[in-house]
């Protein structure tokens, strides 16, 4: 970087500058092996357990808000079903079926199930 570079002085020299290398071998001081692993052990249980209650937590708050909502939303489903119900004619079923078009379409329902269920 600064225009000095060290090569090779000898066969057994890797061109690594000796006092540096010894400074970096006395500053490194590595933990002992079953500590290390302990350590990283008790991280991961750590990650899982935060990992499990988030997702529980989660589970809770979808479940509640589905609580407090599902009685809203059957009324509402109430209500729009019997809104088209009475803009039906009575004999609205009986229309269907008489006509082609509701031949065809109880065809297709009725072929679709057969095929379903025998495959």
């Amino acid at each position: 970087m600064n225009g000095l570079t060290r090569g090779p002085v000898g066969p057994d020299d890797d061109g690594l500058d000796p006092e540096l290398t010894g400074l970096f071998d006395e500053a490194h001081q590595p933990l002992p092996a079953e500590t290390f692993v302990a350590a990283v052990f008790d991280n991961m249980r750590k990650a899982r357990r935060r990992h499990l209650v988030s997702r529980a937590v989660g589970i809770a708050i979808a479940l509640g808000a589905g609580a407090w909502a599902a009685p809203y939303a059957a009324e509402q489903t109430l209500r729009i079903a019997g809104w088209v119900v009475e803009g039906l004619p009575e004999n609205a079923s009986e229309l269907a079926l008489a006509s082609p078009l509701g031949w065809m379409c109880a065809a297709l329902v009725t072929w679709r199930i057969l095929r379903h269920r025998f495959q």
